[in-house]
């Protein structure tokens, strides 16, 4: 489901959910038919009048009225839409974090990470992404050059 929010026939905001017919074929969390907000985005001028709140709860109440009774919405280092999501009665359920790392066989760095002779015809790495848990942020921020906290938050209603 796709829905936007226009003004004088432009395009100012939309949402995109996806939802399920069959339980886990979309959601990550469990606990019954859920959707995920993929994507939710306004422009930069209309935001704070309420776009994506309007956005949200049409979007909401169709897949309520269709027994949909929980949503979840994923972010990556975005502290307002963390805010939004919170005012909005999301709670945040799980967190991990997304690291990338440069390297060599050769490097200290990767063979503490991956044991490269466990590897069948390595030849060599160019770059590593994984996921991490939150524990691991300051060890990690001195060897990654990208790091990433990603956030799952779930409505229940």
């Amino acid at each position: 489901m796709c829905l936007v929010a226009e003004e004088n026939g432009h395009l100012v905001g939309f949402i995109d959910v996806e939802y399920e017919r069959v339980e886990g074929e979309v959601c990550y969390l469990k606990g019954g038919l859920g959707a995920v907000i993929w994507h939710l985005g306004v422009l930069p001028e209309y935001r704070g009048q309420g776009v994506a709140r309007a956005l949200w709860h049409t979007a909401k109440n169709t897949l309520i009225d269709m027994g949909i009774h929980r949503f979840e919405a994923w972010t990556q280092d975005d502290e307002a839409s963390c805010s939004w999501y919170e005012k909005n009665g999301f709670q945040m359920k799980d967190a991990y974090l997304n690291a990338f790392v440069r390297g060599s066989l050769d490097d200290a760095t990767i063979t503490k990470l991956i044991n490269p002779s466990a590897v069948d015809n390595m030849l060599g790495i160019r770059c590593l992404n994984f996921e991490a848990p939150i524990a691991r942020k300051s060890e990690l921020k001195r060897i990654c050059y990208r790091l990433h906290e990603v956030r799952v938050y779930e409505w229940r209603l």
